[in-house]
C-alpha cells in the first residue's frame, strides 16, 4: 500500500493512476478512431465529457448505495465520498449515448472505438486501488482460526472461497494500519490495535488489473462481426471478471438475492449485452438479405 507516490508533492496514488488510466483510454481510442469512420475531434470531446459524467455518477452511486442517503443527499457530491466503478461506467455510457445522439455520430462505432481503452483504464484503475488500500480480498488463514472469532455472516464475508484462501497463499499481502482492510480486521477482532499490519488477504485489485488488461488486448485483436460487437464483448468480459472477483472480495457483503451490488449489476449488464448481441446480429442478417450480392454495408460511419 502506497497512498501517496511522493510525500514531498503529496501526489495520491489513486488519483495518479486514474489520470494515467484516462490518458491511456484517450490515446488508444484516438489511434483507433480513423479505422471506424470516427473523426478524432469526437474522441477529444468524449475524453472530456465521459470522465466528468462518469466520476459524478460514481460519486452519487457511492453516497446513495453505501451511505444510506436519500437521492437528494447523494447528489451533493461536493460533500465527499467514495466512487462506485459500475456507477461511473453507466454514467459514462449514458453521456456517450447523449453525445452520439446530439452530434449524429454512430453510437455503436463510437463504443467499439473506445472499448479497448476502457478495459486498459479499468486495469490501471485497479492498480490505483491496490496502492490506496481499498477493494481488498478474502483473508488467507485457517478457517477454524477465523470461526473462533466471527459469526457465520462475518465469516462468509471475510473468507468466501476457503479452498484458495489458505495460510501461506503465495500471492497474499498485508495492509498497514491506515488501510481499510486493517480497520475491518480490527473491528471484527481478528487483530489487536497494536498489530503492525492486517491479516494476509488476496490482492483482488491486482487479479482484476491483470484480467482487465488481458481483456483489453483481446479487444484490440477482435475483428468486428457487426457494429457494436467489440463494445458488447467488452461488457460481457468485464461483467464476468467483476462477478468472479466479487466472490473473493471482502469489502462488500451480499445484499441482493445473495449477491453483492456489483454482482447484481454484472448479471444485469451481461443479460443486456447478450440481448444487444442478438439484436445486432439479426439486423446485420436482415441487411445482408436486402443488400445486392457482393456489396458490403458500411459500418461505423458518421451520419
Amino acid at each position: 500500500m502506497q497512498p501517496e507516490l511522493t510525500n514531498f508533492l503529496h501526489i495520491g496514488s489513486y488519483s495518479f493512476f486514474m489520470l494515467v488510466a484516462l490518458a491511456t483510454a484517450y490515446g488508444v481510442s484516438r489511434i483507433r478512431a480513423g479505422r471506424f469512420g470516427i473523426l478524432p475531434s469526437h474522441i477529444d470531446n468524449v475524453a472530456i465529457l465521459v470522465p466528468l459524467c462518469g466520476l459524478w455518477a460514481a460519486r452519487v452511486s457511492n453516497r446513495y448505495f453505501y451511505h444510506d442517503m436519500s437521492l437528494a443527499q447523494a447528489l451533493e457530491v461536493w460533500k465527499g465520498g467514495g466512487l462506485v466503478l459500475y456507477g461511473g461506467l453507466i454514467g459514462g455510457f449514458l453521456s456517450l449515448w447523449l453525445y452520439a445522439k446530439l452530434r449524429t455520430v454512430s453510437l455503436l462505432a463510437l463504443a467499439d472505438v473506445i472499448a479497448p481503452g476502457v478495459a486498459f483504464a479499468l486495469s490501471l484503475g485497479r492498480v490505483g486501488c491496490f496502492l490506496a488500500g481499498c477493494c481488498w480480498g478474502d483473508v488467507c488463514a485457517e478457517r477454524a482460526e477465523l470461526a473462533s472469532v466471527l459469526n457465520d455472516d462475518q465469516l462468509y464475508q471475510v473468507q468466501t472461497v476457503r479452498q484458495v484462501s489458505i495460510p501461506n497463499w503465495p500471492l497474499a499481502v498485508r495492509f498497514p494500519p491506515k488501510s481499510s482492510a486493517y480497520q475491518q480486521h480490527l473491528k471484527l477482532g481478528l487483530i489487536t490495535s497494536d498489530a503492525s499490519a492486517s491479516m494476509p488477504v488476496h490482492p483482488v485489485q491486482l487479479y482484476e488489473a491483470f484480467l482487465a488488461a488481458a481483456l483489453g488486448v483481446l479487444l484490440l485483436g477482435h475483428r468486428r462481426k457487426f457494429p457494436g460487437s467489440t463494445a458488447v464483448l467488452c461488457v460481457l468480459g468485464y461483467a464476468a471478471i467483476r462477478f468472479g472477483m466479487e466472490i473473493l472480495r471482502a469489502d462488500n457483503a451480499p445484499e441482493y438475492f445473495g449477491l453483492t451490488l456489483s454482482q447484481f449489476v454484472s448479471v444485469f449488464l451481461a443479460a443486456l449485452a447478450c440481448g444487444c448481441w442478438l439484436r445486432c446480429k439479426r439486423e446485420v442478417a436482415a441487411d445482408n438479405t436486402v443488400s445486392p450480392p457482393g456489396r458490403e454495408q458500411p459500418i461505423g460511419v458518421i451520419h
